[in-house]
């Protein structure tokens, strides 16, 4: 798991699976952001952009993914994303390849705030809660979720 702001990406010229990613998602600001999804190298590298309104962790789960890594940005809003090791949660619904998720029940063991502008990384395996609100009320929240291939980074 990596947690960092978008102004750091040039340290990851090291990792060029996340240079791209990063570099790919840079340019986007609240006023251009669309929702749907952007292919930047057919299944080695596309972006999710997301709307969506934070949500409580009664209503969440977990999802851990085998072929791709997750780079999620927040573009405007903010949220927690809970972390826990697998083998600490409960499975709800097993793999999935199309949607490459397992999805888990379980309590948050560690959390990252996100908010504008910063990125957290997880690789496959690494099972994140996403959406979560940061405070009593929901917000809305404009993200991209960057999908690179796994095998990428190997």
């Amino acid at each position: 798991m990596i947690l960092d702001h978008i102004s750091n990406k040039e340290k990851y010229r090291c990792l060029p699976w996340l240079y791209s990613a990063l570099e790919a998602m840079a340019s986007i600001t609240p006023e251009t952001f669309e929702p749907g999804q952007i292919i930047i190298d057919e299944k080695n590298l596309f972006l999710n952009c997301n709307v969506y309104h934070s949500k409580r962790e009664s209503e969440a789960f977990f999802e851990a993914h085998k072929t791709y890594i997750d780079v999620h940005l927040i573009i405007s809003g903010e949220e927690i994303i809970g972390h826990n090791d697998e083998s600490r949660l409960n499975e709800t619904n097993p793999y999935n390849e199309e949607g490459d998720a397992t999805l888990y029940k379980g309590a948050v063991e560690t959390q990252l705030v996100l908010k504008q502008g910063w990125f957290a990384v997880f690789l496959p395996g690494e099972p994140h809660m996403v959406g979560l609100q940061t405070g009593d009320d929901s917000v809305q929240v404009q993200k991209i979720v960057a999908k690179v291939a796994g095998h990428l980074a190997s």
